[in-house]
């Protein structure tokens, strides 16, 4: 599963991580990906869970669909790379 984080603060960490560990569980194979505005460095523990990070999408990024409104998810964005 391929998903994109937007945001990578406390609570969006805490996701990552449990994303991971579920994921595990499941044998479902992830790579996730940051979107971020802060340039602050990431604790390795955490850096390690990702496949990359951004600061902007480039233009050659994939596609991600917005999962988080059928979910009920708020307060921060979840995305999951689209079908193509």
């Amino acid at each position: 599963m391929d998903v994109l984080f937007v945001g990578l603060g406390s609570i969006g960490t805490r996701h990552l991580k449990n994303l991971h560990a579920v994921a595990a569980q499941k044998g479902i194979p992830v790579r996730a990906w940051a979107l971020r505005s802060s340039a602050r460095a990431l604790p390795e523990e955490t850096r390690a869970l990702l496949a990359g990070e951004f600061t902007s999408l480039p233009e050659h990024a994939p596609a991600f669909r917005d999962v988080t409104k059928s979910a009920g998810q708020s307060g921060y964005s979840f995305y999951r790379k689209a079908d193509l």
